[in-house]
């Protein structure tokens, strides 16, 4: 029985003539079972099943595992062999509401802006320090808000009075997977539209000095050799992530630390190249 409800949740949407944002989100969160913020390999085994068999007949083992090659090839941009959320948007049509529907048009505001050119990594950090004002690795209710307050008045020259609070109301349902009320970093991160993991484009090959000199040159945002404060954050970010787990903010502050007591040699409280190049080569 269980097995075809599953099988019949696609067959409520219209997926070829395209799908609204809320009817994304319903699939986002039917598939992504453990709620960690992926829909990894047997996650995505389910949706191909769903995919492949709603309103057809069967079909077979090896088109089901072609079709989900497939998808990962197409969609896994950093190929990490699982889809977050950007990723997955990109299986769907979603298409914009009506203009005469205003809550609508609220809605829409989330999928538009996640679907603006990646900001740099190291500017993410800026804007995660910015607002995580108590530094305590949380965007909280009253922090929150601030963070909505600007974006508004920077993407819609409006102070957002009478909107700002279902923005906010939105934003907690489809981003804080855990429901406790404010966003993790990596949550934040599914919020805006951040670059994929640079250090993960190197998965798979050898880290060789010329595949190094990339990486470190791509974190050194101001050109200056090392990298340190916001450069230094988003990289061990990075690194941790592309090392295999989900990090918080906390555990990025702690590793780092560890980090610079084992690498700084000469205690200056900044990565120089060759001290960096012990951690990765």
């Amino acid at each position: 029985m269980a097995q075809q409800q599953s099988k019949d949740f696609l067959k409520q949407f219209k997926l070829n003539a395209g799908i609204t944002e809320d009817e994304f989100m319903k699939i986002w969160r039917n598939y992504d079972a453990d709620k960690n913020g992926y829909i990894e390999l047997k996650e995505l085994e389910k949706l191909t099943d769903d995919l492949l068999n709603s309103g057809k007949g069967d079909l077979s083992r090896d088109n089901m595992d072609l079709y989900k090659k497939h998808i990962l090839k197409i969609c896994d941009g950093n190929d990490d062999k699982r889809l977050n959320l950007r990723e997955m948007q990109s299986l769907f049509i979603i298409k914009d509401p009506s203009p005469s529907n205003n809550a609508a048009l609220k809605q829409v505001f989330l999928g538009k802006f996640r679907s603006k050119t990646g900001v740099h990594s190291v500017d993410f950090i800026k804007i995660w320090k910015k607002y995580d004002t108590d530094g305590n690795g949380y965007i909280e209710s009253g922090e929150l808000d601030k963070f909505l307050g600007d974006l508004m008045k920077e993407n819609y020259k409006t102070d957002g009075t009478g909107s700002l609070q279902e923005y906010k109301k939105n934003i907690l349902q489809f981003f804080d997977t855990n429901r406790d009320g404010k966003l993790d970093i990596k949550e934040m991160f599914e919020l805006l539209p951040i670059e994929e993991n640079f250090i993960a484009k190197f998965k798979g090959a050898p880290m060789t000095i010329n595949n190094f000199n990339r990486i470190f040159a791509h974190y050194d945002k101001n050109n200056d050799n090392t990298l340190d404060g916001d450069e230094l954050f988003s990289f061990m970010k990075d690194f941790m992530e592309n090392s295999g787990g989900d990090v918080n903010a906390k555990e990025i502050e702690s590793y780092t630390k560890q980090m610079t007591l084992l690498l700084d040699k000469n205690k200056d409280n900044v990565f120089q190249k060759s001290e960096l190049r012990e951690l990765m080569l």
